[in-house]
């Protein structure tokens, strides 16, 4: 599957564009691009739940770690990526977008997200991790290609 990324993420119509199987192949890719610590909120669009409930299952099976902060202003999650150090942060919305639109914003260890418009990510499947290394914790100009990819785990510190 390509996973399309515009200027502030992934954005389109729920179900035709974005929907479970989109938010499932990026809970799949960013834990192993990225690294095993994701920070996860949402705005109150109707398709919110069933995108992060599809998002967590495939971060947890990936061997992410997920701080959900359930929902939040995108730029909380931008400071706690950072703040606490995680590897990727992630806010399913579509911002000013009408309500049957949905997507996800992309942040990397910094809080900082992808400058540059549209280019695919070829998702390469999940790694293979031990159940117990799965946890969620409930917690109230460059491409996106480069942005996933020049991202790994030393940049956390």
């Amino acid at each position: 599957m390509n996973l399309r990324f515009g200027s502030s993420g992934i954005r389109g119509k729920y179900p035709e564009t974005v929907n479970p199987a989109v938010a499932f192949e990026l809970g799949k890719l960013l834990p192993k691009t990225l690294g095993g610590t994701v920070a996860l909120g949402r705005d109150p669009r109707h398709s919110g739940q069933v995108l992060k409930a599809a998002f967590v299952a495939s971060a947890l099976q990936s061997g992410a770690r997920v701080l959900d902060y359930d929902m939040v202003p995108t730029p909380a999650i931008a400071y706690e990526t950072k703040f606490h150090r995680a590897s990727a942060g992630v806010v399913i919305t579509a911002s000013h977008n009408p309500p049957e639109y949905n997507g996800f914003k992309i942040f990397d260890s910094t809080g900082r997200g992808p400058q540059r418009r549209e280019e695919p990510i070829q998702s390469q499947g999940a790694r293979g991790k031990t159940p117990g290394e799965n946890s969620v914790c409930r917690r109230g100009s460059e491409s996106p290609a480069t942005f996933l990819r020049g991202h790994d785990n030393a940049n956390q510190a």
